[in-house]
């Protein structure tokens, strides 16, 4: 099994839960406004096998904080520079929230990796509009079917979206297809 997360603000209704096996039914679960997004994810997690489990949220800080004398850049970990993502730090509270989470998850014996979809999507060819109108959900999840093979639930946000590409991330790390960005000493991201 297989679990994508795509890891949102804690009260703002943004967190998405993809999880299942390839070739099988997925199923999908977003948070809603006002509902603690780490509790709604420990709930969906309990019970189940652990799984490679894939999380669109930094899991390090820049080794800098760890290793002043080797590292000077204490805002960019060497993956966010190469994905050309956010830093960790800009995103400060989100970053603990899902470092803290990750740390439980492993101790239950999921194997946690840090994702990232719009890098993904990046490396893939003809992708229909990425993260634009609801309205183009229906054919990114068309997209997404025919080139994954396999059927996807009816998408509702952007963030479901995000939680299957993660998902899928997922998949290709086990299958060792995925790619992973940065410093193994580090933190790395996966695309």
């Amino acid at each position: 099994m297989h679990i994508g997360i795509d890891f949102g603000s804690k009260l703002a209704g943004t967190t998405a839960l993809c999880i299942g096996v390839s070739g099988e039914v997925l199923r999908i679960f977003s948070s809603e406004k006002g509902q603690d997004a780490d509790l709604f994810l420990n709930a969906a997690l309990e019970g189940q096998a652990p799984a490679t489990l894939c999380i669109d949220a930094p899991l390090s800080l820049p080794l800098a904080y760890r290793q002043p004398n080797e590292n000077s850049d204490f805002f960019y970990r060497k993956a966010d520079r190469q994905a050309k993502a956010m830093s960790p730090l800009f995103l400060g509270g989100l970053t603990a929230r899902a470092c803290r989470l990750a740390q439980q998850w492993t101790k239950q014996g999921f194997v946690v990796f840090e994702g990232y979809p719009g890098g993904f999507i990046k490396t893939l060819n003809r992708v229909p509009a990425y993260k634009t109108t609801k309205s183009e959900l229906p054919a990114f999840r068309a997209f997404l079917e025919s080139t994954i093979g396999q059927a996807i639930p009816e998408l509702k946000s952007w963030h479901e979206a995000d939680a299957v590409l993660a998902w899928w991330i997922a998949c290709r790390i086990d299958r060792q297809l995925a790619q992973p960005i940065g410093d193994p000493n580090e933190g790395l991201i996966w695309i």
